[in-house]
């Protein structure tokens, strides 16, 4: 008999993209784009790891698993954008990876 484990979601879970809820149930500690998530990296002194994707895109989750492997993600706030809002957010991005110069 094989017993399977509950995974709890995480917050994306209350996300509408298709993308962000692929990510729902995954062991990382995902953030949306937000104010929450730049407070915690304030907060905890983390950097920011963002991860722009779309749902059929495989490419776009390959990185996450060879990242979870080396905890990457302990070390990090992660956050997941799904890619047609990041078009939105490109001069933020921008200028936080200035800032990062």
């Amino acid at each position: 008999m094989e017993i399977k484990e509950e995974r709890k979601p995480n917050r994306l879970i209350h996300e509408k993209p298709p993308y962000l809820l692929q990510h729902a149930y995954n062991p990382i500690d995902w953030y949306s784009w937000g104010s929450e998530a730049f407070e915690k990296a304030k907060w905890e002194n983390k950097p920011i790891f963002l991860s722009v994707g779309y749902s059929t895109c495989h490419w776009c989750h390959v990185p996450k698993i060879h990242l979870l492997k080396q905890g990457f993600y302990l070390r990090n706030i992660a956050i997941a954008v799904e890619r047609k809002k990041s078009i939105r957010l490109a001069p933020a991005i921008k200028t936080a990876a200035a800032v990062d110069e």
